[in-house]
């Protein structure tokens, strides 16, 4: 026979991974908000940059993107010491998630560099990078597909998997910057504005 109390548990750790409300989430949507709507101004920046516009500002584009890392180390920092870390199953899922995209990032970001320093090509890199980027989030949107079961996110989750096509098929052209920015807005930064959003209600 079944014993009560652990048909009990089992349904209350059902009913904390599937109905936490998003109410947890509040320091990866800051975060998700943050490096989406950054680095999308940077890449479009970027873009108007290697494309034509802006092209008498090329000498910023080094350090825009170190400035973008400065502003991102600085909001990670604010965001743990001041929002509260993810509550019930779900939110711990998916914040587990996003924290392998970060460490995915880094690991595949220093391979490429790797790969860039030995084929002495470090256009390899920046172009690479954006395809590892939008592979990821992808992924970690079907993670949170896969346990939150809301239909946006296999959307995002689909839209990260175009965006490494776009990129692929774009490899190398300063349109790569229009599509990482585009992307990067869409896909990471307007979600997360919701996620935060959603988790403050």
């Amino acid at each position: 026979m079944t014993d009560p109390q652990s048909l009990k548990d089992d349904l209350a750790f059902l009913r904390d991974l599937t109905q936490d409300g998003g109410k947890g989430l509040a320091r990866d949507g800051f975060i998700l908000a943050v490096i989406g709507l950054l680095f999308s101004i940077i890449s479009a920046i970027y873009w108007l940059i290697f494309w034509g516009p802006l092209a008498g500002a090329r000498g910023l584009a080094d350090w825009l993107w170190v400035a973008g890392v400065a502003v991102m180390i600085g909001a990670f920092t604010v965001a743990k010491r001041r929002m509260p870390a993810p509550t019930g199953a779900a939110a711990r899922g998916m914040s587990t998630a996003w924290a392998g995209v970060g460490n995915g990032l880094v690991g595949g970001g220093l391979g490429l560099l790797a790969a860039g320093w030995k084929l002495h090509d470090g256009g390899f890199v920046i172009a690479t990078f954006p395809i590892l980027l939008f592979s990821l989030y992808g992924a970690a949107w079907g993670v949170a597909y896969a346990v939150k079961r809301v239909n946006g996110f296999a959307f995002i989750a689909a839209g990260c998997f175009a965006a490494a096509i776009a990129e692929g098929l774009l490899y190398r052209s300063p349109q790569q910057w229009l599509v990482l920015s585009i992307g990067l807005f869409l896909l990471v930064g307007l979600p997360g504005v919701v996620m935060l959003k959603k988790a403050r209600v």
